[in-house]
Formats: C-alpha cells, structure tokens, sequence
C-alpha cells in the first residue's frame, strides 16, 4: 500500500492494471482486509449501479486513455441493498522502470454526507426563493469598511434594478425619499457603529420613477473578534397592504361622517 497516498486521507485504497480495472481495494483501517471482491477485475464503469456525477464516463476514460492525473471525480454507487453511496475518487498513473505504463492507484473517499447537505441547502434555497417570489421580498448585503451592497434577484426585480446591478451605500441611500433616506441612515450608522438591529417602513422610489412602499430589516455581522464587518437584512414590497390601509381608513372616515 502506497503511504504517501493513504496519509491524504481516505475510506479505501485501491490499483487498477493497464485496462483500468481494480486489481486491489483496501480500507486503511483494515489493510489486511479485501474490500469490495465483487469490484476486482472490473473497471470502474464496469461497476453496477455506478453513474458519473463531475463528468461522463466517456470524459474519465479519456483520461485515464491520456494517462493523466485525476482529483476528486465524483460518482454515485447503487449498491445491491439500495443504499446510494456518493463517492470521490482521485488517482496518479503508475509507470515501471522502463516507462511503460502498468496502471493506476489511488484513494476514494466517501462523501455522501457532503452530498446530502448539498442537496439539502438546495431544497432549502430552492423553497425560499418561492417563498421570496409569494411574500414578496427580498435580500441586501453592505460591506462596512468599502460601503459595496448586494442584493438578491428579488431585491433587484422590487426596485427595477438591473440583474447585474451592485452599487454603493450612497446609491441604494437615494432610492428612498425623503425624510425617509434620513431614518434609514441613521438607523443603518447606529447599526453599524454598535449593532442595534432596525426595522423600518419606508417610501422609495424605483428605477422607472414607480413610488413604492417597503419594510427594510438590518442587523449587524461580526467577524470572530467581535467587530461588525457586515450589515445585512431583508426588504419586503408592503405596497399592497399600504393602499389596503389607506383605502380601509377612507372608508371608516366616510361611515363616520354619514353617521354624524
């Protein structure tokens, strides 16, 4: 067993001959053990239930055929009880003394938890932005120390701002009007100086002049000395329920007048 690739860090360490398929499979914990028999004599692509995931089969055999060096190339293994295994293999072609080449060896590691949580943020990512699009909100994000801000895609579609729009502090500050643009600023400084959170209902005004109203959140981010390197938050198009309330005290004003 080669050490310098077992130090790497690895579940199994296996060779392959000159036709790619598995001569040896071991697990570092138990080295005098053979791991997966039914793997020997097969090539990877050989293997039931094995799909690519990082490139096509096609592509790794290409590279393998170059006798190239690989790193991390994923796949997933059904294995015969149906459990699915999410792999990552990487591997150095192996020469003789007379430069002719015998093989391949290498390490695989399993990264089916890493998976797992990749396709659960995506799930996650993937049901906010539904929820974005139904309330109605979205994201910001200021850098404190340059005054850069992001803005999610919904962010951008509420203010009309171009998809590839990022800009600074000032220029998201002159969206608001005014006296609003002050409340805001004031709030964002107090926020930004000792970290008290704001949430504010506030006029602003889009790129197409369209006036709107919107409830903007901020709280301050710390970087792991303490200091507030970050202020991000939320903002939500509330024009809707603005004009429901203006329309509902219109009509409790006229009641009140019949009445009287």
């Amino acid at each position: 067993m080669n050490d310098n690739l077992v130090v790497l860090g690895s579940d199994w360490y296996w060779e392959q001959d000159a036709l790619h398929r598995f001569t040896l499979i071991r697990s570092p914990a138990q080295p005098e053990r053979p791991h997966s028999p039914a793997a020997i004599g097969r090539a990877r692509w050989e293997l039931e239930g094995a799909h690519p995931l990082t490139m096509t089969w096609e592509e790794h055999r290409a590279l393998l055929s170059a006798h190239r060096r690989f790193h991390d190339f994923q796949y997933l293994h059904r294995q015969v009880d149906g459990l699915v295994r999410y792999l990552s293999a990487s591997g150095e072609p192996v020469f003789g003394a007379d430069g002719r080449f015998h093989g391949y060896r290498g390490i695989t590691r399993d990264v089916s938890d890493q998976w797992v949580q990749r396709t659960r943020l995506q799930e996650a990512q993937a049901l906010l932005g539904v929820a974005a699009v139904v309330g109605r909100f979205g994201a910001w994000s200021a850098d404190v120390q340059t005054a850069q801000v992001q803005w999610t895609e919904q962010t951008r579609a509420l203010y009309e701002l171009p998809l590839t729009h990022g800009g600074t502090l000032e220029a998201a500050m002159s969206m608001y009007l005014p006296p609003d643009r002050e409340r805001l600023r004031a709030a964002y400084e107090r926020c930004a100086r000792d970290g008290t959170p704001y949430d504010l209902e506030l006029q602003a005004q889009t790129t197409s002049g369209r006036r709107i109203w919107v409830r903007v959140t901020g709280i301050a981010v710390r970087d792991p000395q303490g200091r507030i390197v970050r202020l991000q938050g939320a903002v939500q198009d509330i024009d809707a329920s603005k004009a429901a309330a203006v329309a509902y005290r219109a009509l409790a004003e006229r009641f009140r007048t019949t009445l009287d």
